[in-house]
């Protein structure tokens, strides 16, 4: 049955789900945030993969600058009102990461292709089911050096006929003094913040708006993918949309880090490719490091040394929702999109293994 949008079928609730409406407001998240220098041609394929290629669309992006952000994240207020009026609060800890994206006609995006979240039953849902975010159930800690801030998560490490799961560390950062500790409220803190990038990051010679949107860190449009697959296939999606969010955020304290602060990669797994993905180049993780079963589990990784870092304080609201490309079934199935494989599906990667197994969907 097709039915036009005025006529869609009220959504079912089902056990365990929780999915936030607007606005969803975090406040006072302390945030510890990184800049690291990348090869642009991974970001560019990155929006190829996801955006670019998709059939029909319309819309165009590419990174404006080759720089990777890590954000560590602990947001001890979150406030998301429910469906019957009222609202439910908790507490967050996340990583994720991102770079900057400008779409053909001028305007700048943010683009996360990773994020992992703790704490929290409705961030997952809600990134997942309304706007297509890959988000991940993950163990996150957050210490004052010099302990590590640390992010694992279950996953497969290598796709093959005997891969069990298991629990990896996915990202490390070292050089965070801090921790969660709150940071002293600053007049003028966003304004900081630009002044201080513009110093860091001056050999790059990026353009005032772009380096505004780095420096405000969370503000502005979030962009992603969402996608719906056709039961019992591996490669056709029934919808498939380009989504974006607003977040409008405030600053109340801003500190800069002068220690060296270092990412690095513990391992590299074919479910979360971050480093290769993002053009990190960690040393010791090529796939065909990977494959080789006497390699696994003692695969160092070369850290990445941020080009700047700081730590600030604010809060935070998604203000506004918005599609800029949309596909939905028709009546002619071989007229659907392919799946966008941008990040690999276990699934599809089960079956192009050949394994030995059945699937009912």
């Amino acid at each position: 049955m097709i039915v036009d949008r005025n006529s869609l079928p009220n959504y079912t609730r089902l056990p365990g789900q929780i999915v936030p409406l607007k606005p969803l407001i975090f406040n006072n998240a302390v945030h510890s945030v990184s800049y690291y220098e990348t090869d642009i041609k991974c970001l560019q394929n990155l929006c190829d993969s996801w955006f670019n290629n998709l059939g029909g669309a319309e819309v165009e992006f590419s990174p404006v600058a080759p720089l990777v952000m890590a954000n560590f994240i602990s947001c001890p207020d979150l406030i998301y009102p429910e469906w019957d009026g009222s609202s439910a609060q908790m507490s967050l800890t996340e990583l994720y990461f991102q770079f900057l994206v400008r779409e053909k006609k001028g305007e700048l995006y943010r683009f996360i292709p990773y994020r992992f979240v703790s704490n929290s039953a409705a961030i997952i849902p809600a990134a997942r089911e309304l706007f297509g975010i890959p988000t991940t159930d993950s163990e996150l800690v957050m210490k004052v050096a010099p302990e590590p801030y640390s992010c694992s998560t279950q996953a497969i490490r290598v796709f093959s006929h005997n891969s069990q799961d298991k629990v990896w560390m996915i990202a490390k950062l070292e050089g965070d003094p801090h921790g969660t500790t709150k940071i002293p409220p600053k007049r003028g803190a966003e304004n900081k913040a630009f002044e201080f990038l513009s110093e860091k990051l001056k050999r790059l010679k990026l353009k005032e708006d772009v380096l505004r949107m780095l420096a405000s860190v969370t503000n502005g449009k979030f962009l992603n993918l969402k996608q719906l697959r056709v039961p019992a296939s591996t490669n056709k999606a029934f919808y498939q949309a380009i989504l974006y969010y607003e977040n409008q955020a405030t600053f109340s304290g801003f500190m800069p880090i002068t220690e060296k602060v270092k990412l690095s990669f513990p391992i590299e797994s074919d479910m979360y490719p971050v480093c290769q993905n993002l053009g990190l180049n960690a040393e010791g993780v090529s796939r065909q490091v990977l494959l080789n079963e006497q390699n696994r589990g003692n695969i160092p990784a070369k850290c990445s040394e941020a080009l700047a870092a700081f730590r600030y304080q604010g809060s935070s609201s998604l203000i506004s929702t918005g599609c800029l490309h949309e596909v939905r079934l028709n009546p002619n199935p071989d007229d659907l999109p392919s799946k966008v494989s941008a990040v690999p599906d276990v699934f599809d990667r089960f079956i192009a293994g050949n394994f030995d197994a059945y699937f009912t969907i």
